[in-house]
Parts: structure tokens; C-alpha cells; sequence
């Protein structure tokens, strides 16, 4: 086991905020080169839904803004951490193989070097983080707001990445067996 270091987390990560759509050019049904425009109420509580989506033409413009399978979004904007819902700073996977668009207030976590990504999906998942996250938030009761700022200026002490890949694979079997288990228990 190596020494973790101490590092900010815009030394390891960056982040892409999303793009600032104009309402006007939303579509309730799409096209053939339409995507679904992921916003704040598509990413709540940790999961990535469809739900009352709207889609967008993509263009090259938009290149930057294109979400695939795997890619880790954060909410930078939601309740604060007592609502226990739709908190601001919570992460979820894109699972969906559909691509998408990522819209404003919503940002998607880009790992720096050999940084693993999915060490860090876990890390900002982990209760304290988030919450300490959460708490740098500003805004009224009932909509706070984290700046990319917030995101990579957080401090963390991390393992080298070889260490974060191995980390990341056994709680992503975990995770992987919790979510078999809830599809068996449904049926």
C-alpha cells in the first residue's frame, strides 16, 4: 500500500460546466440528430433519467458538451445537504447508452494524467465529502449553488493512481452485486 498524498482536486481533476441552452431551441420530441439535454432534475438523487427530457440539435459547437456511458456528473446546483434530495454536489454515472447534452449547472468530471476517474465518482459519493462539498454551497434555502471553483479547489488526500484503479474495482463490484440484488429482490 502506497502513502496517499495531499493534493487539491483541480491538480487531479477538471471540469466541464455545461452549456448554457437556449429554452426556445428545445424540442419535446426529437429528430434524428437530436440528443437529450441532460439538466439539474435529470442527475437528482445519483442516477441519470430521462425523465420529462427535452433534446437539442447537436452541433460542432456542442462537441465538448456530448455525454457517453461512464462519464461522472456532479450537480452544481440543489437543496442543501438536509433536504436530502437533490443535493447540491451530488454525483451520478451516466449508465444510459444513449448519448446526451450536457446543460448548465450540471458538470462532468474529467480525470487529469493517469488519474481514475471512477476513484473519484466514489470519493465525492463518500457522505463527508459530499457533505463538506455541499457546505461550501451558496444561495437561498432552497437552491444552493457550487462553482467549478468549489469542485477543484477541494482539498484531498488521495493514492497514487494505481492504487485509485484498484480501489474503484472492488467498489464497483460492491456496487455491481447491490444493484443484482435489488433487480432479484423486484422479481
Amino acid at each position: 500500500m502506497s502513502e496517499w498524498k495531499e493534493a487539491i482536486s483541480g491538480e487531479v481533476l477538471d471540469l466541464i460546466s455545461g452549456y448554457a441552452f437556449k429554452s426556445k431551441d428545445f424540442k419535446e420530441v426529437p429528430d434524428e440528430d437530436d440528443l437529450p439535454v441532460i439538466k439539474i432534475k435529470n442527475v437528482a438523487n445519483g442516477d441519470v433519467n430521462f425523465e420529462s427530457v427535452v433534446y437539442h440539435h447537436v452541433s460542432e459547437k456542442l462537441a465538448k458538451y456530448i455525454l457517453e456511458k461512464g462519464d461522472i456528473l456532479i450537480a452544481m446546483t440543489g437543496n442543501h445537504p438536509h433536504a436530502m434530495t437533490q443535493v447540491v454536489g451530488d454525483v451520478s454515472r451516466y449508465k444510459l447508452a444513449k448519448k446526451g447534452l450536457l446543460n448548465q449547472r450540471v458538470g462532468k468530471l474529467v480525470a487529469k494524467d493517469d488519474n481514475c476517474l471512477d476513484f473519484f465518482y466514489y470519493y465525492f459519493k463518500y457522505e463527508d465529502n459530499r457533505n463538506y462539498l455541499a457546505n461550501q454551497s451558496s444561495g437561498s434555502a432552497n437552491q444552493a449553488n457550487i462553482s467549478k471553483g468549489d469542485i477543484l479547489g477541494i482539498p484531498m488526500i488521495i493514492p497514487e493512481p494505481e492504487e485509485q484503479k484498484a480501489i474503484a474495482e472492488v467498489l464497483s463490484s460492491l456496487d455491481d452485486k447491490i444493484d443484482l440484488l435489488h433487480r432479484q429482490n423486484q422479481t
